[in-house]
């Protein structure tokens, strides 16, 4: 498995390259071009108070083995006022309809990418919340949850997924070699691309190696795709999927 340096540094230079290279990476952190050059290419090491004030720059936060990472969040309703007896017929004027917030999570709806990345999930990049009933069967006991949007391109899952359609993950769910195969998990492309993409997925066992496999209902336009899981993903689970897809809101009009 690699180091904690060397996954960090993996995740930096994907950063850089998103932004749009070492000179971005430079100017956003303030500091020397050159040095975080030489950094992300493995040419000089910098000290660990200077790399790991960069990465706290860039909102990257630690999460220790006794955290307990939740990216759900309690609700609190407020109680409403009953204006009019005729549309709550029954009711005394008046009354106070309130559901009861305990049964309720409010679960971030974040980009795709943001879903990837590990521990908490920073307050700047949700972009709205979407409120879940807690005891429905797939969602009881689950905390560490994110919801993502199918974004216009991703065809690949119709259709029983569509884009637009507005998915639930469960980032906790994420096991080597899930069971049963072929449940749909938000998944991310081994180096140099790290693709984020909703496949359903499968483990191969050939020739003694493990072989993830990323296959699409769509499949006749979206081949499956292949990697060699040691080879490609360095034997780690979290580094092929980000989570399992427990729910999803569908527009139905289109099923």
């Amino acid at each position: 498995m690699p180091s904690l340096y060397l996954r960090a540094l993996d995740w930096l230079t994907r950063h850089a390259r998103q932004i749009g290279g070492p000179g971005a990476l430079a100017q956003k952190l303030g500091a020397p071009r050159a040095t975080v050059y030489k950094v992300l290419n493995s040419q000089k090491n910098t000290n660990a108070q200077d790399f790991l004030g960069w990465l706290e720059a860039l909102g990257v936060t630690l999460v220790f083995p006794e955290d307990k990472v939740e990216t759900a969040r309690e609700l609190r309703f407020e109680s409403p006022t009953v204006i009019s007896i005729k549309e709550y017929d029954g009711l005394p004027e008046g009354a106070k309809v309130v559901p009861p917030s305990e049964d309720y999570l409010a679960v971030p709806l974040v980009e795709q990418a943001v879903a990837a990345g590990a521990g908490l999930i920073p307050e700047h990049t949700v972009r709205d919340w979407v409120i879940v009933w807690r005891w429905q069967e797939a969602i009881r006991g689950k905390s560490n949850l994110v919801a993502v949007r199918v974004g216009k391109a991703q065809t690949s899952m119709a259709p029983t997924i569509h884009p637009g359609d507005i998915l639930l993950v469960d980032r906790n769910d994420i096991h080597r070699e899930p069971h049963p195969p072929g449940n749909i998990y938000l998944v991310q492309d081994p180096a140099p691309d790290y693709g984020l993409a909703v496949k359903r997925v499968i483990f191969e066992h050939q020739n003694r190696r493990l072989r993830v496999v990323f296959y699409s209902d769509n499949a006749v336009e979206h081949p499956p795709r292949t990697y060699d899981f040691h080879a490609e993903y360095g034997g780690e689970i979290c580094r092929a999927l980000v989570g399992r897809v427990v729910w999803a809101w569908s527009d139905m009009t289109r099923k």
